[in-house]
């Protein structure tokens, strides 16, 4: 589970307000995914990360803030039939993305929409 103000807070700290990303409230499409917020002096990160055995399956999806454009990415190990850049993950930690993340290659989807991934069901 996860601290759903906390959240909500971080959505806020980037500019959206959590209903421009749960239009319809209900976040329980998320039950498989763990929520990592990450912020330094140039990012605050709003992650929805699946769990290490679903990373092959399952989409990790950021929300983040970088100067004054707020940026939706889905990215996932296995390559969608559109994408929009291949993004090869520092091997360590760097502050800011999640642990599953790291030394793997990833293929990004930029969105337009801030709407959560699962809510477009």
């Amino acid at each position: 589970m996860f601290d759903r103000k906390a959240v909500a807070d971080q959505f806020k700290k980037i500019g959206l307000e959590p209903g421009d990303v749960f239009v319809s409230g209900d976040i329980s499409a998320y039950r498989k995914h763990r929520w990592i917020l990450a912020e330094n002096d140039r990012f605050t990160v709003v992650n929805a990360v699946p769990q290490e055995q679903d990373a092959d399956v399952l989409f990790w999806e950021e929300w983040y803030r970088e100067n004054s454009e707020i940026h939706h990415h889905i990215l996932t190990l296995y390559r969608p039939d559109k994408y929009d850049a291949v993004w090869n993950a520092p091997a360590a930690d760097d502050g800011l993305h999640p642990s599953i993340c790291f030394g793997r290659v990833w293929y990004v989807v930029e969105e337009t929409s801030m709407q959560a991934m699962l809510q477009r069901r």
